[in-house]
């Protein structure tokens, strides 16, 4: 079957500074959002221009799928939800119902997470810029055994408001959070 699909592996989200869902619209052609509240954390995303009124709601039906690690995220209040870790994000474009079911009109998006690797291995990032911005990464993964293995990545983000502009006002709030994403893998034998 023919799909149109957009793949960015980990080291490129990484140094284009991807960190969330909305900022694959400015890497991405024919993906845009269109922010319903004037903040960056819940907009509505279209591909190729799909996108409805009820994407809006945060309980509606979104137009666009979003998953992380295979889990479809029910809302588009997960937008700005950080994505770190990552081993590539993968834009399909165009109806995806059959391989991905319900709320995929106009497409999906895939963001899946590095899984442990065959060595123990572990990485991090410390990141720092304006407004008290400050945010550090770190993952430790590896085998617990030959048939199981665990990875564990840890964010936390911090950063003081700003905004910009009068008539066209862009913003963001002061903001901390702290997301983990654990990968377990099971290899039966």
């Amino acid at each position: 079957m023919p799909l149109a699909v957009t793949m960015l592996n980990g080291e490129d989200a990484l140094r284009r500074g991807i960190d969330s869902v909305t900022d694959l619209v400015d890497e991405v052609p024919g993906v845009s959002v269109n922010y319903a509240f004037g903040g960056t954390n819940y907009g509505l995303i279209s591909i190729r221009g799909i996108g409805g009124a009820d994407d809006y709601k945060p309980n509606g039906n979104p137009s666009v799928a979003l998953h992380v690690d295979g889990v479809y995220q029910t809302s588009n209040a997960y937008l700005g939800m950080p994505l770190f870790d990552l081993d590539r994000v993968e834009i399909l474009k165009g109806p995806q119902g059959t391989l991905y079911g319900r709320n995929t009109t106009a497409g999906v998006i895939n963001a899946i997470t590095k899984g442990p690797g065959e060595a123990v291995e572990g990485s991090g990032r410390l990141e720092f810029g304006s407004y008290d911005y400050l945010a550090m990464e770190a993952a430790v993964g590896g085998p617990l055994s030959d048939t199981v293995g665990v990875r564990l990545a840890v964010l936390a983000e911090q950063g003081g408001g700003f905004m910009t502009g009068a008539a066209r006002a862009t913003w963001r709030a002061s903001s901390r959070s702290s997301p983990a994403w654990p990968r377990p893998r099971f290899r039966p034998s």
